[in-house]
């Protein structure tokens, strides 16, 4: 930016004109920001006010009235001088040399504006940066809001190219191609279905401004037009709901469907239509809904959410062949044979019109389009599996909704559930999901039921049914989740529930050829007391021991859920008085832990600890303990530990005779080229020398790490010389422990009897507790069990 700092010249010198000024911006073609366009007025002077102007226009003013018309910075004339126009009849503005922000301009009659100066800002690119010989767009944004001029061109396309991408409706010049009247939000279509293979580069300017872009595209081999699945199989369990996609390819966007089960007593057709800007279509297969729409209405069977779903043709469960309307059939385990199958607009007007043509065999008519891909879908029996038990703590599934996620991360497996707390019913059950897609919200219809019935009721009293309680489905993993909210249930602390969920018969049989039973899961819970207690040593005065370290541990149990906030205090008061409070959590076990800084409080000060649950719907729940610190483990002296270091020569030859120091300490190897030390917790720098040679190193004590080490002579600086100790052999069992899997539950799957092929049946004496799998949310906890029981999860290929 040129400025220019000038006396302001008084007006009355200056040549007085009397004429209208004309603002005409011509920068790089482009029309002036802000002035009316179509019948190519330009504003006078006296329109400069609350004007917006961006930088790299050019604007040139005729006929002001004085021959030095001065450009001053911010919204009056009191604003610093920042640029002079000083021709006599024509001046012109280039805005480049204008900072951002209000200006206005001063001649010998008044004061214009405040006009202001802004920056350009845009967003230019293609719509992919790889296209197929097909047509894309060039996507055009700016926080300016009139209409601009684009300038484009590329090395590798000259002017002509440049008309047959952009359209030669658009004006070129030296093989530049000017692209009118672009507002944003617009998309310039480029059309590259003449272009050759290979990557291009453009630039992109806005004619009246400095915005610039350099764009590049890749040009592929255009893609013929057709469609195909994306696996050649499929599964899913008769009664769930299957999904298959169709990808699209070219400018293909509808494909025909066509699935018939093994003995042709299924089929159906179905159009798929993609969506404006989508390449396939994930179609959604209600097998429990397959053939139970009459022809003509809406179809509950097939649905997509990223397109269209049209059946044009499907087998009618609901009535048999004499017309009467039945209800038992449903769609069986089978193999669906899959078609697919592209076809023009003419074959797909044909299809879709309200009488369409029909094969020897009363089926859709197809001969119009082409068949261009096959797959299968396995529809596999139905079965019902485990069920399973957990809890969670009060308030923390209020806004669950249907994330199972979140529930097997707040849930511990478990059938003693605390006042207030949620119980979690877990059951393991697959083809009944496309029966519960159309249900409403918790609603198990008729077909489903689970029954919760206390066991105990008082002498004279009805047992008490639970009759609410929200429904979590997890139909990916076959699983039903069933949440029980004991406080607004009003479940008691002594009561227990026995816990039935049933499939009838009648859903049963939908699947089972020769008749079946109902199918019934059973387990029980009880409700307990929340409680709370401050735990720990206790001296003869039976006051908690607290050491005053760093760390101070306090700890407490609870009958809470895992998860549970409790918050810890502790105080004391007299002359050492402190207050001191943090959250801690009930954790798998019921225990709570907090670790506080009590280091600068002597042995023997008394205090309090308070823990308190306010989760509860009722009453807080309080515990409260009396407490005197002690002495801290690491106030006193540890027993010392030895540490014996080898010393060797570049041979690897033990060195008797040599010197090795650590922390003041000196000894002498012997003939092993041993020395031992007796040390304390810490990390020491080590050495050792004979006959002029040396090493040196590290070592560190603590109790894990090994209490051997080695310095090679003529190694200095070996970094620490003792590893940490080899808990190799316990090593596994620590894993096993943090992961909760019992070892003996791990080896469950290869006994013989896992491999029952019952899966159905269930043992009323199995103890829920031994199926606990601490560390597990009930989510994966069940899935153990199935697969503990035999029972293999489907694979969605």
């Amino acid at each position: 930016m040129s400025t220019q700092t000038h006396t302001k010249r008084e007006k009355g010198q200056a040549l007085f004109l009397s004429a209208l000024m004309v603002l005409s911006v011509f920068a790089m073609s482009a029309a002036f920001a802000g002035a009316a366009a179509a019948d190519e007025h330009e504003p006078v002077k006296e329109e400069l006010d609350d004007m917006d102007l961006y930088q790299g226009q050019e604007i040139e003013i005729t006929d002001l009235v004085g021959s030095t018309v001065e450009v001053h910075e911010g919204t009056s004339e009191t604003g610093d001088v920042v640029h002079y126009l000083r021709a006599q009849n024509d001046h012109t503005l280039d805005v480049d040399e204008l900072e951002t922000g209000p200006h206005v301009i001063v001649d010998d009659e008044g004061t214009y504006g405040p006009f202001w100066v802004n920056e350009h800002t845009a967003d230019i690119e293609f719509d992919s940066e790889t296209v197929a010989q097909t047509s894309t767009s060039l996507n055009y944004e700016s926080d300016r809001s009139d209409d601009v001029t684009l300038e484009v061109s590329s090395d590798e396309l000259d002017g002509d190219d440049l008309q047959d991408v952009f359209g030669d409706e658009y004006n070129t010049d030296d093989d530049v191609i000017t692209i009118t009247e672009v507002s944003p939000g617009d998309n310039v279509g480029a059309d590259f279905s003449d272009v050759d293979t290979g990557e291009y580069n453009f630039t992109v300017t806005v004619a009246d401004t400095t915005v610039e872009e350099d764009l590049s595209i890749e040009v592929t081999e255009a893609v013929e037009d057709g469609a195909q699945f994306d696996s050649s199989t499929y599964s899913q369990t008769a009664g769930d709901i299957a999904e298959f996609t169709v990808e699209m390819e070219g400018d293909q966007d509808s494909a025909v469907v066509s699935l018939e089960d093994e003995d042709g007593g299924y089929w159906a057709d179905v159009l798929v239509t993609a969506d404006d800007g989508e390449d396939e279509v994930t179609v959604e297969f209600n097998t429990f809904e397959a053939g139970q729409d009459e022809p003509g209405v809406e179809n509950d069977a097939f649905s997509s959410e990223d397109g269209t779903v049209n059946v044009l043709d499907e087998r009618d469960f609901t009535t048999d062949d004499d017309g009467e309307t039945v209800s038992e059939y449903r769609l069986l385990p089978s193999a669906l044979d899959m078609q697919l199958y592209v076809g023009d607009d003419t074959a797909v007007d044909n299809v879709t019109s309200s009488d369409p043509a029909t094969d020897e065999d009363d089926r859709l008519d197809l001969s119009g389009f082409d068949e261009v891909d096959v797959a299968t879908l396995f529809l596999e029996e139905r079965s019902i599996g485990d069920i399973d038990s957990a809890i969670a703590p009060a308030g923390s599934l209020e806004d669950l909704d249907d994330d199972v996620d979140d529930l097997n991360e707040i849930s511990t497996a478990g059938d003693e559930v605390a006042e207030d707390d949620y119980f979690v019913v877990g059951t393991g059950v697959n083809g009944v999901f496309g029966y519960l897609d159309g249900l409403a919200e918790n609603d198990l219809g008729d077909s489903l039921d689970l029954e919760i019935e206390q066991s105990n009721p008082d002498r004279y009293d009805s047992p008490d049914n639970v009759d609410n309680f929200n429904v979590i489905v997890d139909s990916e993993n076959d699983q039903l989740f069933f949440v029980i909210d004991t406080e607004a249930e009003g479940l008691e602390a002594g009561a227990e529930y026995d816990v039935t969920f049933s499939v009838d018969e009648e859903y049963v049989e939908y699947y089972a050829e020769n008749g079946a039973d109902d199918e019934e899961l059973e387990t029980s819970f009880s409700v307990i007391d929340r409680d709370l207690e401050v735990t720990g040593d206790l001296d003869d005065e039976d006051r908690v021991q607290v050491e005053n370290s760093e760390e101070a541990n306090v700890t407490g149990e609870s009958t809470a859920a895992a998860g549970t906030d409790v918050q810890v205090n502790l105080r004391a008061t007299g002359d050492d008085p402190f207050h001191l409070t943090q959250t801690g959590e009930v954790d798998e076990d019921g225990v709570i832990d907090a670790d506080f800084d009590l280091s600068g409080h002597e042995e023997g000060q008394d205090f309090t600890i308070t823990m308190t649950d306010r989760n509860g719907a009722g009453d807080d729940v309080d515990a409260t303990a009396e407490a005197v610190l002690v002495e801290s483990a690491d106030d006193h002296d540890q027993d010392p530990h030895p540490v014996t270091v080898t010393v060797t020569d570049a041979d690897g030859e033990p060195v008797e005779d040599a010197d090795v120091e650590i922390d003041g300490q000196t000894e002498t190897t012997d003939s092993n080229g041993e020395a031992t030390f007796e040390l304390q917790h810490g990390e020491y720098d080590v050495s050792a020398t004979h006959d002029g040679e040396s090493a040196s190193g590290t070592v560190t004590v603590d109790d894990e790490s090994s209490d051997t080490g080695s310095l090679t002579l003529g190694e200095e600086d070996a970094g620490e010389i003792n590893d940490p100790a080899d808990d190799a052999d316990d090593g596994v069992d620590d894993e096993d422990d943090d992961t909760g899997v019992d070892d003996d539950d791990a080896t469950d799957a290869d006994d013989d009897d896992a491999t029952d092929d019952d899966a159905a049946d269930t043992d009323d004496d199995d103890d829920p507790e031994d199926e606990e799998q601490p560390g597990f949310g009930i989510a994966v906890a069940l899935i153990a069990l199935l697969a503990a029981a035999g029972i293999a999860l489907r694979n969605r290929a």
